[in-house]
């Protein structure tokens, strides 16, 4: 595994806070439905200590989603599952994200969030950094979370 000094350096990203919001059951299906836009995925981004070129794909947990890549703008998710189950379009879900998606109108879902926290001083890296060390403890790293129908 990595060391402390290689995680750090190579394998954590920029330094940005994460947070945790509520978000109604509608507006995660909107963030998500953005989130797969070519525009989105391709976006290039430029920004304090960013080490990448473009947004990227959205990386979740704790939630399961089923797609259609051929499906018109707007009506690509099928499903967004919690547990199994799905979630409720009226419902408001707690969401953990990082801080970027809430002063941005990068994903205009996050707009609708309300009882915003920052989780300061700590970086989304170090949390992430955290996770990787103790990953051999958790096996649901393996499970799909988006999974695409045609």
């Amino acid at each position: 595994f990595p060391s402390h000094d290689t995680l750090t350096q190579n394998f954590t990203p920029h330094p940005i806070n994460p947070c945790r919001l509520r978000l109604k059951g509608e507006f995660i299906y909107a963030i998500l439905e953005d989130g797969i836009k070519q525009e989105f995925v391709n976006k290039a981004l430029k920004g304090y200590g960013f080490r990448g070129k473009i947004l990227g794909w959205l990386c979740v947990d704790g939630i399961g989603i089923t797609f259609a890549p051929n499906e018109q703008e707007g009506k690509k998710v099928k499903s967004v599952t919690i547990n199994d189950l799905p979630i409720d379009l009226t419902k408001e879900y707690t969401v953990a994200t990082c801080d970027l998606f809430t002063f941005s109108p990068i994903l205009s879902g996050f707009n609708q969030s309300v009882d915003v926290q920052y989780i300061l001083p700590d970086f989304m890296r170090d949390l992430l950094r955290k996770a990787l060390i103790n990953l051999s403890q958790d096996q649901t790293y393996y499970e799909k979370r988006w999974r695409i129908i045609t």
